[in-house]
């Protein structure tokens, strides 16, 4: 098993150090998951039973956090936003933790620091669902002081299969190494000095008695920690980086040829790969006109936050080209030209 623990060693010393943090586990199921695990682990360290997680966190993981809150007795508190950025952190008075998502859901990126203060002032643990690949470029949230940092690592090689495999991170301060949930694989020596590598920590329920565990996780996603660090070590420090780089230069091509075609971006503040388009017209009619023409607009946002009917999340990455995107922008202009009269909407 010595090649299988090296692996693993190796992924989670890529992760640690792509998060800016002490140490990675050996994974976990998903990013919703993962974070979900981070809010009850903080609220076990801290002796609290609240939780704190901004508005612009992703809806399926705050769902996620909900469902594991609810059957641990654990209250969950939203924090609003403010031009889809987290700003207002009043209501995490008496929270163990407060979450925040970077990029958040809308695509922009939060202020950590702000984050940080936050967190200082009601005696939270700081905890972050950052896009792996955004660090790459951004300031990774273990510079700014983060104490968990987790995130979903499918961008990290592993392709999308009907909405799956995934891959969850989970990253945290040396302190906090016999709280953390799963796995862990250390290096070490053997008796004839030669180095090898081993199961160091295993809190898992399945290992210890249920008491003393940190999580009943039964596993990791070991296969596809696998491709993403074969990915990692494949592309390097700087073609991740180039990664990061052209996604922001095509989702800022992108905002620039879709607001040409009649769209208006709903949000002020700067983003990554995602962002948010106001349009004329209802988001999922839009989809649907689109989808006849073989292009995914993107996510509409009204059965997520009423009052965004006509908003559409939009994710651009490093494999789009200008053909493309010129193309969703032509299309575009001809759904939003649409008048009544016309051939009726699809469906």
């Amino acid at each position: 098993s010595q090649g299988y623990l090296q692996t693993i060693y190796e992924y989670q010393s890529m992760i640690a150090e792509l998060y800016g943090m002490d140490l990675s586990n050996a994974s976990m199921y998903d990013g919703p998951t993962s974070l979900a695990e981070a809010a009850i682990m903080a609220t076990g360290l801290k002796k609290r039973q609240k939780v704190a997680v901004s508005e612009a966190v992703h809806p399926h993981a705050r769902e996620v956090i909900s469902t594991y809150c609810w059957a641990l007795g654990i209250e969950v508190v939203v924090l609003p936003t403010d031009d889809g950025q987290t700003k207002d952190f009043s209501l995490a008075e008496g929270a163990a933790c407060i979450l925040v998502q970077q990029p958040n859901f809308f695509g922009l990126i939060e202020d950590l620091s702000a984050q940080r203060a936050a967190c200082d002032a009601q005696g939270a643990m700081m905890i972050v669902s950052a896009d792996p690949t955004s660090c790459a470029l951004l300031p990774p949230p273990g510079e700014a002081g983060a104490d968990i940092v987790t995130g979903e690592g499918q961008p990290l090689g592993i392709p999308m299969g009907f909405g799956g495999p995934m891959l969850g991170l989970f990253c945290c301060k040396r302190e906090y190494v016999r709280s953390i949930p799963g796995r862990i694989v250390g290096r070490t020596t053997d008796h004839d000095g030669r180095p090898g590598f081993t199961m160091t920590l295993r809190t898992r329920e399945q290992d210890i008695r249920r008491e003393k565990a940190t999580s009943n996780i039964c596993t990791n996603e070991a296969l596809m920690a696998l491709a993403s660090t074969v990915y990692l070590a494949s592309v390097g420090k700087n073609g991740l980086k180039s990664v990061a780089e052209s996604t922001v230069r095509n989702a800022q091509y992108a905002i620039q040829k879709l607001t040409e075609a009649g769209a208006t971006l709903k949000f002020s503040g700067k983003v990554f790969g995602e962002f948010v388009l106001e349009l004329p017209r209802r988001a999922d009619e839009v989809v649907a006109r689109l989808l006849d023409t073989g292009i995914l607009a993107g996510l509409p946002l009204g059965s997520y936050y009423p009052g965004m009917e006509n908003c559409l999340l939009v994710a651009v990455t490093e494999l789009r080209t200008k053909a493309e995107i010129e193309n969703f922008a032509s299309q575009l202009a001809k759904v939003l030209d649409f008048q009544s009269g016309d051939e009726p909407w699809r469906g």
